[in-house]
């Protein structure tokens, strides 16, 4: 960008105004008398010649250097006055050095020769105010760049064989401010798209007749595509369309299926592939095919006609009329029973007997072109519902957890004239009315003993009505866990969920631990002094297979001294181990409810204690951790304290010299645990500053060893999501170190709409968005703290990815 004329330059650094061209204006009076008390022989208050009460040497009241009091102003450039829509003036060439002000926006028409696209790229300085542009075409948005870099780029494609004139818009957001900015147009002659076999067929009164399939089909803007298609009465059609060839990233067909009348039946805007259906209930007609391209694509194209099935036929399943249990259709499984034909007054059902341990499945496999089937699972009697389903896939599933078979029947409903294919298996599962080599183990007095039995126990079966019981005894300082692994699928065939109790359920009923979701695991430990008789009771949700593991665990002696605890002295404040010299992460450590554990460290003014305490063992307890700057035996009040899972705790120190900070450990009961802690600068950043707000964001799709505090947050623009593309973004960091979070926003700082994840408790955050809209957004990744904002600090890492999510 070339220099400005020296008075303009000076004009410009002075400030902005959105007048132009504004005559600096003289607006000061000095006629005070010099009554002062400084060394100078005017009459205010500073130390200079002048006459007013500024620290400069000319006599107005302004800290400048120049003889006048500054107000706001700014010098245009020479274009003007070129402020809207009807003033537009041609670009200039060259485009250098243009000036655009708060509240005066530029307006410039731009040709673009036929067959041609155009780059529009803006150049200028974005610490000096955000530049931002629209370009339209006869009133008509085209494109527009709201970035937060020194560059904005529109673009536009003239597939027309006449030249047209773009209207670029230019504003620099936000009061007082002006911006000068340079204008670079790059235009590129477009490749010849060639017309395919079947022109001219571009409007729906050239429309050709579809003969398909058709491949290596060629459309863009100002070349549509209009097809006809015949269709008879009762008739419908499955429309195919396929991108082929290197159609330009980004670009879609449109393809409408329109009616005789001209009414849009059916549509699909975005590709690759495109299908249309439509089903014809009235007289014989012509259907017309609209296809329209954002480039010039290629595509192929093909079609299918069905024919409606006819319902005053029967099909070969009939039994003089299948159309209720009495008549049902005997069959087996597994059957696949094809063309079948049902409607909303004459359903379908058959029969067929479930071995004990035997689950059912059917799937009705339907076009869904004419109606939608409803499929369902009824008992013996017709009056018991087993299972239903009316949206696809129209599955549906009986399992028997009886000890003798069943006889159901599958009716399959249509809300109108339908065919379809009925789809039967079966797979035998486990059959709890069969003992297993436990049984029988159904109460306390039949417990299997698990102490002279080895791990694990195979082939074990149980359901809701008969329960699998299990003994164990666990000694004083042992925590017992039992978990089973389901062998049969659980899901089909039932959860072999857990439940741990003290004794005899019977007697004690309330269980110490509970889990009815995969791995069922379930434990307790024993700190009563004594040993304790525990009983494991596995109920299946339905005919559960399982394996049965168990595992005695010995627990923490708190009566032993730790490394850091010799001699069993830091369990009080006043006896606390210094970390001074000690590693960040200690190990092994135990404390009890009778015993605390005290560690002490210095904190410099400005920066912040964290710790973490991760308990070696889960069963034995919590080691409930607390940071405290005074001793909490004389009341103190903890800083930070944590009580559930992770257990982490930090606090700042702002006082303005060095403070003491003592964590405690304080568990209710003796367990083992390990002690991470670090002292972090409040005021420590990464390079990669300043990126504080959306405005000010880094482009970056990852980074690594970043730091985000509480009054330094970080913004990074990752890229454009596309309509139907998805942007994700992860994060790592240490969670104990402070809770870090993230969001997805645009580019002025709102968070995109449907965002799901970033708002975790865990060493990672996870957080998506996709564009459901139909124009592209610009994303940034916002990663900030969570909670007091005095002093958090934290490092983390970052990946991204945008594009087509999986379905």
């Amino acid at each position: 960008m070339s220099k400005l004329p020296m008075i303009a330059m000076l004009a410009f650094l002075a400030a902005c105004k959105g007048e132009t061209p504004v005559t600096p204006i003289e607006s000061d009076t000095d006629t005070d008398a010099d009554s002062d008390s400084d060394t100078d022989t005017d009459a205010d208050t500073d130390a200079d010649t002048d006459a007013d009460t500024d620290a400069d040497s000319d006599a107005d009241t302004d800290t400048d250097t120049d003889a006048d009091t500054d107000t706001s102003f700014c010098v245009d450039d020479a274009n003007e006055d070129n402020d809207d829509s009807a003033s537009a003036l041609p670009l200039p060439t060259p485009s250098t050095d243009l000036v655009v002000l708060s509240g005066d926006k530029d307006f410039w028409t731009i040709s673009v020769p036929p067959l041609s696209s155009i780059v529009i790229d803006l150049s200028f300085i974005h610490a000096q105010g955000d530049i931002d542009v629209t370009l339209r075409l006869n009133g008509v948005q085209q494109d527009s760049s709201a970035g937060v870099t020194n560059t904005e780029q529109v673009e536009f494609t003239n597939w027309g064989s006449t030249a047209v004139d773009l209207e670029l818009e230019v504003r620099v957001l936000g009061t007082n401010r002006c911006n000068p900015y340079d204008v670079v147009t790059t235009v590129t002659a477009l490749p010849p798209c060639v017309d395919d076999n079947e022109e001219e067929n571009d409007t729906d009164l050239t429309a050709v007749p579809l003969v398909a399939p058709l491949t290596g089909m060629v459309v863009s803007p100002v070349d549509p595509d209009y097809y006809t298609i015949p269709i008879g009465t009762n008739e419908g059609i499955i429309l195919d369309l396929t991108e082929a060839g290197t159609n330009t990233a980004g670009d879609d067909l449109e393809v409408r299926l329109k009616d005789a009348g001209g009414a849009t039946v059916d549509s699909d805007l975005f590709g690759p592939s495109y299908e249309l259906e439509y089903v014809n209930t009235g007289a014989p007609q012509d259907l017309l095919i609209e296809v329209l391209g954002d480039g010039c694509m290629s595509y192929d194209l093909d079609y299918t006609v069905v024919v409606g099935p006819d319902c005053t036929v029967d099909d070969a399943y009939e039994n003089g009329g299948n159309g209720t249990i009495a008549t049902a259709f005997p069959v087996t499984a597994p059957d696949l029973l094809t063309d079948l034909r049902v409607n909303a007054v004459d359903e379908d059902f058959f029969s067929l007997s479930v071995a004990p341990g035997e689950i059912l499945e059917g799937l009705v496999i339907s076009d869904g072109l004419f109606g939608t089937p409803t499929v369902s699972i009824i008992d013996g009697t017709g009056n018991t519902v087993l299972d239903t389903d009316s949206a696809a896939p129209f599955d549906v599933s009986y399992l028997n957890e009886t000890a003798a078979a069943v006889d159901v029947f599958v009716q399959v409903e249509g809300n109108s004239c339908i065919s379809y294919d009925l789809d039967l298996t079966s797979t035998q599962g486990p059959n709890c009315f069969l003992a297993d080599a436990e049984e029988p183990n159904n109460d306390f007095a039949t417990a299997t003993s698990l102490d002279a039995a080895t791990s694990p126990l195979a082939g074990l079966t149980s359901s809701s009505t008969e329960p699998d019981y299990y003994t164990i005894n666990v000694p004083d300082g042992y925590a017992v866990q039992v978990w089973t692994v389901a062998t049969a699928d659980d899901d089909l065939f039932g959860e072999p969920e857990i439940k741990l109790f003290v004794g005899d359920p019977a007697v004690n009923t309330t269980a110490v631990d509970t889990d009815t979701l995969a791995p069922y695991d379930v434990s307790d430990a024993n700190v009563t002094g004594g040993a304790v008789v525990y009983t494991a009771v596995v109920t299946g949700d339905g005919c559960a297979e399982y394996e049965l593991h168990w595992e005695l665990i010995q627990g923490p002696d708190c009566g032993t001294p730790d490394t850091y605890d010799a001699t069993i002295t830091n369990d009080t404040y006043a006896t606390a181990t210094s970390l001074v010299g000690l590693p960040q992460n200690l190990t092994d450590l135990n404390a009890s409810d009778t015993a605390y554990d005290y560690f002490t460290i210095s904190v410099p003014d400005g920066s912040a204690l964290e710790a973490v305490a991760t308990p070696t063992s889960l069963e034995f307890g919590d080691p409930d951790i607390s940071i405290y700057d005074a001793d909490p035996a004389g009341g103190a009040t903890a800083l930070d304290s944590d009580t559930f899972t992770p257990f982490d705790v930090s606090a700042p120190n702002l006082s303005g010299a060095a403070v003491t900070y003592t964590i405690e450990i304080a568990p209710d009961s003796c367990v083992g645990y390990d002690l991470l802690w670090h002292v972090e600068d409040c005021s420590l950043d990464d390079t990669s500053e300043p990126n504080d707000t959306a405005a000010t964001a880094l482009s970056a799709t990852s980074g690594v060893d970043l730091h985000v505090t509480g009054t330094s947050e970080d913004y990074f623009l990752i890229g454009t999501a596309q309509p139907g593309e998805t942007a994700v973004a992860d994060l790592t960091f240490v969670h104990g170190w402070g809770d870090i979070d993230a969001d997805l926003e645009d580019t002025t700082g709102n968070d995109l709409p449907g965002l799901t994840g970033g708002a975790g408790v865990l060493d990672v955050e996870h957080v998506t968005w996709t564009n459901t809209g139909t124009t592209a957004q610009d994303v940034v990744l916002h990663v900030f703290h969570f909670g007091s904002p005095a002093c958090e600090n934290n490092a983390y890492s970052f990946t991204t990815s945008i594009g087509i999510s999986a379905p």
